[in-house]
């Protein structure tokens, strides 16, 4: 067996593609994250969670009260869940051996969201990496696209 399969994705779609005789595209799944485009405050559904300086019961008011920012805004969380739901379908794919060498197309940011969620098994058959947001394109302009980078790399699948 020598089928490869292909990611290109963004933060908002990932498409997951067979690579097939003549480099042409055969896609197999498009996943969407329509919380990809939306701006932390669409997925804040309340203000931050504010605590005292040490205020008690019975203690004098007046006291200041801080905001409580998260680490990772809304997004970014929402951003890493389609990371590892796309992994999770890579290493399922693996598992039942429909592929044996894998090709990831992705936005810079997203990309290394993506490569920090892939299973080491997965993570070996990584023949190509590709840190380009390229996933609006069609089928014919990603084949297209896909070939010059492969020329312009030395040939090669």
């Amino acid at each position: 067996m020598d089928v490869t399969w292909v990611v290109v994705a963004d933060s908002s779609r990932a498409r997951l593609f067979t690579l097939g005789r003549q480099n042409q595209l055969g896609e197999l799944q498009d996943f969407v994250n329509p919380a990809g485009r939306d701006s932390d405050r669409a997925l804040s559904s309340d203000a931050s969670g504010r605590f005292g300086n040490g205020m008690r019961a019975g203690a004098q008011a007046g006291g200041q009260a801080h905001t409580a920012e998260p680490h990772v805004t809304p997004v970014e969380h929402a951003n890493e869940q389609f990371a590892r739901y796309i992994a999770q379908v890579l290493q399922q794919g693996l598992q039942q051996q429909r592929y044996n060498k894998l090709c990831l197309v992705a936005a810079p940011k997203f990309l290394g969201q993506l490569r920090l969620s892939l299973d080491s098994q997965v993570e070996k058959r990584l023949s190509h990496t590709l840190a380009r947001d390229i996933a609006s394109m069609n089928v014919p302009q990603l084949e297209a696209y896909l070939r010059q980078a492969r020329d312009r790399n030395g040939g090669g699948s």
